[in-house]
Formats: C-alpha cells, sequence, structure tokens
C-alpha cells in the first residue's frame, strides 16, 4: 500500500500527477501518474537528482537535458512552497500555453523555455534552494529531480593570482577523511550553471572534463584543494567545491586573474613607495614605522 502525501492535477481531467511517500522509501520519491485507466509508478532517487547552483541575487537554469520537445508535449514544473515533502506546481507548459502565476513567492521570476522545457529562475534568494521536480508527458512520461542550492557571495573565499602564474584554490581542510568523494566546478559557458571540472572518487582524480583548462589543473589528495596553472583571464570567476562524505558541504571560491602588465605596475608602485619610504625613514632616522609612515604621508601634502 502507499500512502499519499499530496496530489495536483498536472494538466486536465485525462491526466493526473501524484506525489506519494512509500515507506522505508525516505531518499526517494514515489511519482504515481493516472493517464484515464492506466498507472504509471515511476521512482526518482535522490543520487540520480541533477545538482544546480546559483549566486543570491542572479539566476539559475534548472535544464531538462533535451534540445527539443516533441510538439504536444505537456510539462510542469514543481516545488515544496511550505517547506515538507508535498510539492506545489511552479509552472507549466499545455498545447504551447506557460503558466508561472501560480506561487507568490517566485512571482514575476519564473521562465519556461519553449523550447527544451528548462526552468529559469531569476533574482534567486537563499529560500529557492530544494528539490525541484519536472514531469513530462508526450508518447510517454518521465521525470526528474534537480537539487538546486543557492549561495550567498558574503561566504566566497577571495583569491586572487598572476596571469601566466599558478594559483591554489584551498578547502581549508588538512586531511579528506577516506572514502571522501570531492568535486571542482566552474561555469564554462559564462553562464549562472557550474561545471565540473575536477573530480575525486574512489581515490581515483578526473581532471579531463574541460578543454580550457586542459593540462592545467592539480587536485590535492590529501586537502582536496585545486591548483590551476598558467592562468588566464578568462579564468577568473566564482569556483564551488562539492564535499561528501559522512555529509555534504559546498564552499564558493571567488578567484580574480590580473593581467602581467597590471601586476607588473602594483609591483613598481609598489617598490618605488618601499624605496621612498625606506630612503625618508634613513634620512630622518625613524625609530617608529607609525611616526615613519605618519611623517612620510604628511611629509606629502
Amino acid at each position: 500500500m502507499y500512502f499519499c502525501s499530496h496530489s495536483w492535477t498536472v494538466l486536465n481531467n485525462s491526466h493526473r500527477h501524484k506525489i506519494l511517500n512509500a515507506p522505508g522509501m525516505k531518499n526517494n520519491f514515489l511519482m504515481l501518474v493516472s493517464c484515464r485507466d492506466k498507472h504509471i509508478i515511476c521512482c526518482l532517487y535522490l543520487i540520480d537528482a541533477v545538482n544546480v547552483s546559483g549566486i543570491e541575487g542572479m539566476k539559475v537554469t534548472l535544464p531538462t537535458g533535451l534540445n527539443d520537445l516533441p510538439s504536444g508535449t505537456i510539462m510542469a514544473w514543481s516545488f515544496p512552497l511550505n517547506h515538507s515533502d508535498s510539492f506545489d506546481k511552479l509552472a507549466m507548459l499545455n498545447a504551447g500555453v506557460i503558466t508561472t502565476d501560480y506561487s507568490r513567492k517566485f512571482k514575476d521570476r519564473l521562465k519556461l523555455d519553449t523550447q527544451t522545457g528548462s526552468l529559469t529562475i531569476r533574482n534567486l534568494t537563499i529560500s529557492d534552494s530544494g528539490l525541484y521536480t519536472m514531469f513530462i508527458i508526450n508518447t510517454q512520461s518521465s521525470s526528474k529531480i534537480t537539487n538546486l542550492t543557492v549561495y550567498v557571495l558574503i561566504d566566497a573565499v577571495n583569491v586572487s593570482g598572476k596571469e601566466g602564474m599558478k594559483v591554489t584554490l584551498p578547502t581549508g581542510l588538512n586531511d579528506l577523511p577516506s572514502g571522501t568523494i570531492m568535486a571542482w566546478s566552474f561555469p564554462l559557458s559564462r553562464s549562472d550553471s557550474f561545471d565540473n571540472i575536477a573530480l575525486l572518487n574512489a581515490g581515483v582524480i578526473t581532471t579531463d572534463y574541460s578543454m580550457k583548462f586542459k593540462d592545467r589543473l592539480k587536485l590535492d589528495t590529501q586537502t582536496g584543494s585545486l591548483t590551476i596553472r598558467n592562468l588566464t583571464i578568462s579564468d577568473s570567476g566564482l569556483y564551488k567545491i562539492l564535499i561528501i562524505n559522512t555529509q555534504s558541504s559546498s564552499k564558493i571560491t571567488n578567484l580574480t586573474v590580473y593581467g602581467a602588465c597590471l601586476a607588473s605596475f602594483f609591483t613598481s608602485l609598489f617598490s618605488i613607495l618601499s624605496l621612498s619610504l625606506a630612503t625618508f625613514c634613513c634620512d630622518y632616522s625613524c625609530k617608529s614605522l607609525g611616526v615613519c609612515l605618519y611623517q612620510f604621508c604628511t611629509s606629502r601634502d
């Protein structure tokens, strides 16, 4: 026997979609789809969920994995608005008509792509984090779970490097527990979605996901830190790390790469100021760096 916790009409009287919870199945979602007198039961395991992340105040697109929706496709996106196990409608495509005004929480923030079925959420908030269900009906029915995590930039670790040199993105860990799974990602397509660039799983390191970073990445198996060699300006941006062991955790690192010209300028400027300061201090026999700095600054006025 299945216990139905919530249900809602996806289309009309001939198609209904129900979210059910089965005893002992806390890590998956059981969905019953009734199409006239036929029932389709599909199980969505969280391990198969698509992980997507975004930054507070920005936008993110939840993908469907489809390039073109067949003509006549009916699609619905849902989300647990009441922070329960029940999913509520957010957006629907039916007979070419898009509806996105089901919830005040997402008012004027949703855009459903009629070609791919992907859902874009604008002006992200922390409370938008969670599981989103996509349900598609055409010649057959299919479902997918997307796990969205929204980050706050204030929590980002800021790292900088010089063009042509290397930099290490830290994890803040000294030793990774045995069996840890770790993934670094970066928005390769210059969108708000992150793409895998390095993975540590069962002691095996994979860094060949992207041509952009080819032969430039090194992942430390002890700490999980990621080193990027031969830096380019386009390497600047947000890097996300996902760590899974006894529990899951995520972190955002903001990398800024300075051009060789700009870096040389700052180095030269610092050298000039240091030399001028040292000369001034020698001439006046300053015994305190604080006094020296004060006298140097006031002498420039």
